[in-house]
């Protein structure tokens, strides 16, 4: 059992198929690193019942990285740079220290968001972050926990209530 600020927290969500409610939504930017200046904007999710939660952090903006380039030479005046060993090799401007957006990876991100408002219900064609998030609180969703390659329980797909294999 954690304990902060004299409130007991639940755990987290264990692997497999969870209904849930929203319980927080909201614009973050990701925890700042060394190997690059820029931060990325993201909407995290709080989805909680009575088992437990987890938290989704969905990143609403992709980046070019060395898959995008032959033989994964960088042009010049930039170079790939990643998180760590494991992770992708993001390519990253020599002078600013940011990150070069790629607008097909930020099209994906945002498409996978649009999926977390349909799971939701959300019917609206097209609807603004702000909206979004205001309309995604205290939605019931589905969300499919599973293990991560870093041993970590993360939400990694989340589904409309109804197609969901077990009872909240």
């Amino acid at each position: 059992m954690i304990i902060v600020a004299k409130k007991v927290i639940g755990g987290l969500l264990s692997i497999g198929d969870h209904i849930c409610s929203i319980v927080e939504c909201g614009l973050e930017q990701s925890k700042e690193q060394d190997n690059w200046s820029d931060r990325t904007p993201q909407l995290k999710v709080v989805a909680k019942n009575k088992t437990g939660q987890i938290t989704a952090w969905f990143n609403l903006r992709g980046y070019k990285n060395a898959s995008d380039f032959e033989n994964g030479i960088a042009p010049k005046g930039f170079e790939f740079r990643s998180y760590d060993e494991n992770s992708e090799k993001f390519l990253v401007d020599k002078k600013t220290g940011k990150r070069v957006e790629s607008p097909e990876r930020t099209a994906k991100l945002l498409e996978n968001v649009g999926n977390l408002a349909y799971a939701a219900g959300i019917t609206e064609e097209s609807i603004d972050i702000d909206a979004l998030q205001t309309e995604l609180l205290d939605a019931t969703i589905a969300v499919r926990v599973r293990e991560n390659s870093r041993s970590q329980r993360e939400a990694y797909y989340f589904m409309q209530a109804e197609e969901a294999s077990v009872e909240a």
